[in-house]
């Protein structure tokens, strides 16, 4: 199975502002591959709130990015 990448400028220019590839959706609409409107979160953008819904606190959670276990948005 091949997969073809859409290439094209972050939003706002993201850090660098060089075009990001991605994987085109792999579902057809009407014959139609669907748009791709945003680019991918960073890495690490939602990694604080998901382990504080499991119960994690602050201290845990700065402790679990401090040893390199989960990476946290901007860390």
């Amino acid at each position: 199975m091949s997969f073809r990448g859409s290439r094209f400028p972050v939003p706002g220019g993201g850090k660098t502002g060089a075009p990001v590839t991605l994987v085109n959706h792999p579902v057809r609409y009407d014959g139609e591959a669907a748009e791709i409107r945003l680019p991918p979160q960073r890495l690490g953008a939602q990694t604080r709130e998901i382990l504080a819904e499991l119960g994690l606190g602050p201290a845990e959670i700065d402790a679990l990015a401090r040893d390199g276990v989960v990476r946290l948005d901007g860390t």
